[in-house]
């Protein structure tokens, strides 16, 4: 039985997608094509919606004793840490056990290993060079869909209504 999520933020709990085409249509006037970094520091960054109703479900799995980890690799500098937690806090509230930071597109295994072979853990997770890193480590994985994996068919949870019902049958 699954007691703790592994969660990573942007395409799983935040919309970052749209966020970031907002902020380069209204900056520069032009489609989807900017610098991660200068987004992650502007103010657009801390106002990034739920992604696919998780605020509604997270609150739900923390109703239900689930603990719940964040793993973000939006950027490690102080400035984005408190951007970040601030949006946090503001779309769930006081819900997670810890909230890890790594610097932008750095790896996560470090974080991970804490984890490995741990038959009630489960990481959440958009890309699929991360899904298989943890999937590797013996880490149960599972796929969101989102930008990066919108053109997936199968073994990926279309939005967290279905991630939720499949987290939650065994409690």
């Amino acid at each position: 039985m699954i007691t703790e999520l592994i969660l990573d933020v942007d395409g799983v709990l935040l919309d970052y997608d749209s966020s970031f085409e907002r902020m380069v249509t209204e900056r520069f006037g032009i489609d989807f094509d900017g610098s991660c970094i200068d987004f992650c520091e502007s103010k657009y960054f801390s106002e990034l919606g739920s992604h696919l109703q998780s605020d509604v479900y997270i609150k739900k799995l923390h109703k239900l004793g689930m603990k719940l980890r964040i793993i973000t690799a939006c950027g490690d500098t102080d400035k984005i840490k408190k951007m970040r937690l601030i949006n946090l806090y503001n779309v769930f509230g006081d819900v997670f056990e810890s909230i890890d930071f790594v610097g932008m597109g750095e790896s996560k295994q470090d974080y991970l290993e804490k984890f490995a072979g741990r038959d009630d853990v489960a990481y959440i997770e958009d890309t699929i060079e991360r899904f298989l890193l943890a999937k590797s480590m013996g880490i149960k994985s599972y796929l969101m869909r989102s930008f990066s994996t919108r053109e997936m068919t199968g073994g990926i949870f279309d939005d967290w209504k279905q991630l939720f019902h499949f987290l939650t049958k065994s409690i």
